[in-house]
C-alpha cells in the first residue's frame, strides 16, 4: 500500500532490507528485534517406564561387565593352577626322595589333580559371579595375592552397585533435560528436523548476507521448500506442537503467545538482532515533523511503557519437576521389581535347605571337600 502511495505510513515497525529501500523511506528507531527458534518441549523429555531400569546399562557396560568377570576369573584360576603344580611337584619329588615305585598311582593323582584344577575354574567363575551379585562365597582363598584379587573384584563390584543405585534414583527424583540443539548451526544439520519463517519476513536476506555456509544452506531449502513459510506466529507454533518442526520469528510475538505455556521451547538465536523502524511512502512530505516527535518519545522512555502496556507482562512457565510426574504406576513399578527380587531370593534359599538337606555319598564329601580348599603361597 505504501509503495502504491494509498497510505502515508504504517502502524507497524521492520527492518530496513535493500528491496524495502527501493520502495518506502524509514524513520528513527523504535523498536528492536530479537530472534528466537522454537520448537516442542517434549523433543527430549523420556518419559519414566521399565526400560529405565536397564537403560544405565549401555553395551559398553556389559561388555565390561562379562569381560572383567571372565578375565578376573581367569587369571584367578591360572594363579590358582600354578600353585597347584607347585604342590604337585613338591610331592612328586617327596615321594621319590622317599624310593617310592608306584608309578600308576602317581600317575591317578596327577590326573585327580587335573580334574580338580578343571573343576576349580568352574568354582572360580562361580565365586566371581557371587560377588557380582552380592552374594560372597562361604570360603575365602588363603594365598595373598589371590586375597588381593578377591578383594579388589568385590570392591569394583560394590562401586558398580553402588553407581546404578545412585543413577536410578537420579532418574526417579531428577534429570538434567538436553534440547535437541543449542543453536541454530546445530538445527540446520538435524536431518530430521525443519526449521521455517514467517512471509514475508527479512530473515532470509539475513541468512544470504550471512558468510556461513550452514546459513545459506538454510537459505536455499527455505527458498526451494514454500511449505517452510507459515503465514502467522499461530500457524508456526501450532505445527511446532505436532512435528518436528522449529520456527524462527520475533521473540515479543512469541513470547506474547507462549505466556505460561510449556508446551514450546525458545532460546535466542545469534546474528539477527537488528533495530526496527516504521515505514513511510516515498518523499512523504510530513516524515521530518513525525521522525522529531517520535525520537522525544523514544528518549523520555514512553516507547517502552507503551510497548509493555500492548504485549502485557510475560508470565514464564512452570515445568513439572520429574518426581511429580510419576505417577501410581511408576511407583508400584518400582516395588514390583523389589518383591520379585525378595521372592526369587526366598526360593533360591528354600532349595539351598532342601538341597543340603539331601544325604550325600562319601565320595561326593569328599570331591567337595577337595574343590573348596584352596592352596597356600
Amino acid at each position: 500500500m505504501l509503495h502504491r502511495e494509498e497510505a502515508d505510513l504504517a502502524l507497524a515497525t521492520l527492518i530496513p532490507t535493500r528491496d524495502r529501500g527501493e520502495v518506502v523511506d524509514f524513520s528513527v528507531s523504535v523498536d528492536y528485534y530479537k530472534k528466537v527458534l522454537c520448537f516442542r518441549s517434549n523433543a527430549h523429555t523420556d518419559g519414566i517406564a521399565w526400560m529405565t531400569y536397564t537403560a544405565n546399562f549401555h553395551l559398553r557396560t556389559w561388555i565390561a561387565l562379562i569381560g572383567t568377570t571372565l578375565l578376573s576369573s581367569l587369571v584367578f584360576w591360572l594363579v590358582l593352577w600354578k600353585q597347584q603344580n607347585i604342590i604337585g611337584n613338591d610331592v612328586s619329588q617327596e615321594k621319590e626322595r622317599q624310593g617310592c615305585p608306584a608309578r600308576n598311582n602317581l600317575g591317578m593323582e596327577v590326573s585327580q589333580a587335573s580334574q580338580e584344577v578343571k573343576q576349580k575354574l568352574l568354582d572360580t567363575l562361580f565365586m566371581h559371579f557371587g560377588c557380582l551379585v552380592q552374594q560372597g562365597y562361604h570360603t575365602t582363598p588363603q594365598s595373598g595375592c589371590l586375597r588381593l584379587l578377591f578383594w579388589v573384584f568385590w570392591l569394583t563390584s560394590v562401586c558398580l552397585y553402588a553407581s546404578y543405585s545412585a543413577t536410578l534414583t537420579s532418574n526417579f527424583t531428577f534429570r538434567v533435560h538436553a534440547i535437541p540443539f543449542s543453536n541454530l548451526e546445530e538445527a540446520t544439520k538435524k536431518t530430521d528436523w525443519q526449521i521455517g519463517l514467517l512471509k514475508g519476513t527479512s530473515t532470509i536476506s539475513v541468512l544470504q548476507s550471512m558468510d556461513q555456509p550452514w546459513a545459506s544452506d538454510l537459505a536455499k531449502r527455505i527458498e526451494d521448500n514454500s511449505a517452510l513459510l507459515v503465514p502467522t506466529e499461530e500457524d508456526g507454533l501450532r505445527r511446532a506442537r505436532t512435528s518436528n518442526f522449529a520456527l524462527i520469528a520475533e521473540d515479543t510475538a512469541v513470547m506474547y503467545l507462549l505466556s505460561g505455556d510449556c508446551s514450546i521451547e525458545c532460546f535466542y538465536v545469534q546474528g539477527f538482532d537488528a533495530f526496527g523502524y516504521i515505514p513511510y511512502r516515498k518523499a512523504f512530505h510530513s516524515q521530518g515533523i513525525i521522525d522529531r516527535k517520535l525520537a522525544l518519545l523514544v528518549s523520555g522512555g514512553l516507547m517502552s511503557r507503551v510497548r509493555e502496556s500492548w504485549w502485557g507482562q510475560f508470565v514464564p512457565c512452570f515445568m513439572a519437576q520429574d518426581f511429580e510426574e510419576l505417577g501410581f504406576t511408576h511407583t508400584l513399578s518400582a516395588f514390583l521389581v523389589l518383591l520379585v527380587g525378595i521372592v526369587c531370593g526366598a526360593v533360591i534359599f528354600l532349595a539351598e535347605i532342601w538341597y543340603g538337606s539331601r544325604p550325600v555319598s562319601g565320595n561326593v564329601i569328599d570331591r567337595r571337600l577337595s574343590v573348596d580348599s584352596f592352596p597356600v603361597a
